[in-house]
């Protein structure tokens, strides 16, 4: 009988990419296992793809894309640089928090980072931030963004793992402001090491952001 575990762990061994060695065992098992035949596999497939939880993914996308195009991201981007631009990192804080909140409201790690690095990274350049420091924080947001809800990768392993997606979100709400409190001590504490410059507070220049972000700051509240 055809063993997919020791296939699976051969290829995985010899060097094979896990995507690969996943596809080559699963495929062996298909063509050479009795028990398994084509119209469960097909059964198995589409039962799969037409659960009703799937179809939120792409709305969630689609509202990273429009607010990516409409200018809404810099609007949110502002607003963290006015209300914690002040302290130590001040710009790379602002550009965490402006992550954790886009992160919320596409829910993918991998649209936030690509937005980040479009706005903030060479903003972060022009202000003094060593290129290693600029992209750190930009991906350490994409940790943040795939606990904070709504996440597509909680989706995807909920509807897999047949478990209550809203449980899955409100499990991944602590861990992710953990790791976003952890990241802004990092941040403070290397921003004062190199002696980082910081920007002014200013009240009026944070409720002006604030009336500009304000469709950005309703979206999560919309989507959950």
């Amino acid at each position: 009988m055809f063993s997919l575990g020791s296939t699976l762990f051969g290829l995985l061994f010899a060097g094979a990419p896990i995507g690969i060695a996943l596809a080559g065992a699963t495929a062996l098992l298909v063509l050479f296992d009795d028990f398994l035949t084509y119209s469960t596999l097909f059964e198995a497939f589409f039962s799969f793809l037409t659960k009703y939880t799937l179809v939120a993914i792409p709305f969630f996308i689609f509202a990273g894309f429009l607010m990516e195009k409409t200018g809404l991201v810099a609007g949110l981007f502002k607003f963290a640089d006015a209300v914690v631009g002040w302290v130590p990192g001040g710009f790379a804080y602002a550009t965490l928090l402006a992550a954790v909140l886009f992160g919320a409201i596409s829910g993918s790690s991998t649209a936030m980072a690509a937005a980040m690095s479009v706005i903030a990274y060479p903003e972060l350049i022009k202000r003094g931030y060593p290129t290693w420091m600029a992209a750190g924080v930009i991906a350490s947001a994409g940790g943040i963004a795939l606990l904070i809800p709504p996440s597509i990768t909680l989706i995807l392993f909920g509807v897999i793992t047949e478990m209550s997606i809203v449980d899955l979100f409100f499990a991944g709400i602590i861990p992710g402001i953990m790791l976003a409190i952890s990241d802004a001590v990092i941040i403070v504490s290397v921003s004062l090491f190199i002696k980082l410059p910081r920007g002014k507070f200013d009240l009026c220049e944070v409720w002006r952001s604030f009336k500009e972000a304000f469709p950005a700051l309703l979206m999560p509240v919309i989507i959950l």
